[in-house]
């Protein structure tokens, strides 16, 4: 298997990179192939391969599609599959791809695109060319200019296999033109939700064609399944399918190719134009006024169009990353950069984009080139502004070594971002958000104090990493066995955490006494946080360790009196099923009576001032409890069983 070896350069430049946007959205997951990236040739002996195309499957598994160049007068389509992990997949086809000759004798079938039916079946869709008549000089045929350009496609099953329900044995040709044609291409392809296929490049002019499931051309759209426009440079680069059916095409070039522009078509179901979009259909945006090249198109949800490409910048005669927004209707979105429109050079001389792609919560992920030598990858924010917690303020570069080129990227179902390319198959993915977690570090505990003093009871709230903005989180006390008021302050608000900080501190006032008890416990409960969620401690507690010299339970189940400070208590009966007798109580102040579980938690209290009190324990559970007794500062316990 040939190994792809980085140069020097680019291995001490992804070096230093990964330093900065190592653990960020936007840096290379480490847990993907080798560092993040996978490039290889699948072992092939007969030629060399090149990847253009990607898709996703509903278990995760990456399709891939582009061809194997064995010589000038011989390329074979080819498709391929990898593991969630980047491995390739030895259940696909042949050790995890599959070449498809078309034709036959000097043919060249390029896979430039690839999608994944709902049924699972696999559709890679290009062009093929053959010589045309057979005794063209093989000069002119290595240069491309005595040749038929055809549309191609083939399916395959989810085992590699050709699908032989398509087309004629799993393939399908069409051309356009019999005629030689010096130039042409399949840029673009788009699966309908009853399973019908579109298909759109330039082969000698504009053209889009409908395909039913089956692979037969759809003869009630446009002209015989057809729409074609022939004698310039427009391309369709992108094609998207609305909810109700009707098509969008990203178009690029012009009757005057050095004046082309960003173009946005939209087509009713028929193929006819639809004249409530744009300028008959069409809508056209320019940048600098010079040469403008639109690859993809990306829908929002409430019908907005983003569409990306590259603009050359007349001072420079360089390529920028341009990107425009437009309404449902067409026009413009002038919420969106300056008056609908954004080019940005995020690093070297010139930058491209191939493919644009929409993430959920609105921010817009852009993948392409920077200097001609490197994948690039860019997010901006739904405004258009770039987004700088993204890689390395707001955008990452990678090398696969010589002759790196991206043509094609994906977002998994969890939003990390897959790049597509060459040399070989090459794929990179990329981390997604980690979302910014709000959550208690511990419980904690704290010495009571006493009488007439308080203590501040410290918890700590941490984020899981450093947040670009300020995160809000409400907070509130709860009593456990502890109680507000007597115990501890209550206390309730919302905590701010700065952006770059990472934590925050809630005081809680703990409240001394000299009471001799057992220790006392509160909750600090978090909630509704803004600009984070809540992490797995979103609750703590606070023990209130008692400091007053202890007194000591009783083990005997038969005591039923007590003397405290000119009291002599008692209890019965012991045990007891539904109702306690208390008598010797003190009438000189009030008494506090409580009663806990073996744990010291509080179940219930009273405050009497009489002799003697009844006492309803009907509702306690059967076991042992301790009837707690405090009267001026004194205190004792008298043990009791509930039957």
């Amino acid at each position: 298997m040939k190994t792809i070896v980085l140069n020097r350069l680019s291995v001490l430049y992804f070096l230093l990179l990964s330093q900065y946007c190592f653990s960020q959205a936007g840096a290379l997951d480490s847990s993907f192939g080798v560092n993040g990236k996978v490039s290889t040739d699948f072992a092939e002996t007969s030629g060399f391969v090149y990847g253009t195309s990607a898709g996703l499957q509903s278990d995760g598994k990456i399709v891939m599609a582009g061809y194997l160049y064995h010589n000038s007068f011989s390329v074979d389509f080819m498709v391929s599959r990898f593991l969630t992990n980047g491995h390739p997949d030895s259940t696909f086809g042949l050790n995890g791809k599959v070449n498809t000759l078309f034709g036959f004798g000097i043919t060249r079938a390029f896979a430039t695109k690839v999608a994944v039916q709902p049924d699972g079946k696999i559709l890679a869709g290009g062009y093929y060319s053959t010589v045309t008549p057979p005794f063209a000089s093989l000069t002119a045929v290595a240069l491309g200019q005595v040749q038929v350009v055809y549309i191609a496609l083939a399916r395959y099953l989810s085992n590699g296999t050709i699908d032989s329900t398509f087309g004629v044995s799993g393939k399908v040709v069409t051309v356009l033109y019999n005629e030689f044609i010096p130039f042409g291409g399949t840029n673009a392809m788009s699966l309908q939700s009853d399973g019908s296929i579109l298909v759109g490049g330039n082969i000698n002019g504009f053209y889009l064609v409908k395909y039913k499931p089956n692979g037969i051309i759809d003869s009630t759209f446009a002209v015989n399944g057809k729409l074609l426009r022939t004698g310039d440079s427009l391309n369709v680069r992108d094609i998207k399918i609305l909810s109700d059916g009707k098509i969008l095409l990203a178009q690029s070039g012009a009757p005057s190719y050095s004046s082309q522009d960003f173009s946005v078509a939209k087509l009713n179901t028929n193929g006819s134009y639809d004249s409530s979009f744009g300028n008959n259909g069409q809508t056209i945006i320019d940048f600098y006024g010079g040469s403008d090249t639109i690859y993809s198109i990306a829908l929002t949800p409430n019908g907005g169009i983003i569409a990306a490409g590259t603009a050359t910048n007349p001072l420079t005669n360089k390529g920028e990353i341009a990107v425009a927004k437009f309404t449902a209707n067409g026009s413009p979105d002038l919420s969106f950069g300056t008056n609908g429109k954004v080019t940005l050079l995020p690093f070297g001389t010139a930058a491209s984009v191939r493919k644009v792609l929409l993430q959920s919560d609105g921010k817009i992920i852009l993948s392409g080139m920077a200097n001609d030598t490197l994948v690039q990858v860019v997010r901006l924010n739904a405004n258009g502004s770039l987004d700088n917690s993204f890689g390395n303020n707001g955008s990452n570069r990678l090398s696969f070594g010589t002759n790196t080129v991206v043509y094609d990227a994906v977002l998994q179902q969890d939003e990390k971002l897959i790049t597509a390319g060459q040399p070989n198959f090459s794929l990179a993915r990329f981390k997604k958000d980690e979302l910014v977690t709000v959550a208690l570090k511990k419980s904690i505990s704290v010495l009571e104090g006493n009488t007439g003093t308080t203590s501040p009871a410290q918890f700590k709230v941490i984020l899981n990493k450093l947040s670009p903005v300020d995160v809000f989180v409400n907070y509130t006390t709860k009593n456990l066995n502890a109680l507000a008021g007597s115990d501890y302050t209550a206390t309730a608000g919302t905590l701010r955490i700065k952006a770059g900080k990472p934590a925050g501190n809630i005081i809680v006032s703990i409240i001394g006494d000299n009471t001799r008890e057992a220790n006392e416990r509160f909750a600090l409960v978090l909630s509704n946080p803004v600009n984070a969620v809540l992490g797995t401690l979103d609750s703590a507690v606070c023990v209130i360790k008692n400091d007053d010299p202890s007194f000591a339970f009783t083990n005997s189940t038969t005591q039923e009196d007590i003397s405290v400070d000119n009291m002599s208590v008692k209890i019965y009966p012991n045990p007891v099923k539904d109702v306690l007798n208390i008598q010797g109580l003190s009438t000189l102040d009030k008494t506090q009576i409580s009663i806990l579980d073996i744990n010291g938690h509080v179940l219930a209290a009273k405050s009497i001032n009489t002799s003697s009190f009844v006492w309803n324990i009907k509702s306690l559970a059967p076991g042992t409890y301790y009837l707690h007794i405090e009267n001026r500062m004194k205190q004792t316990a008298l043990k009791f069983v509930k039957q």
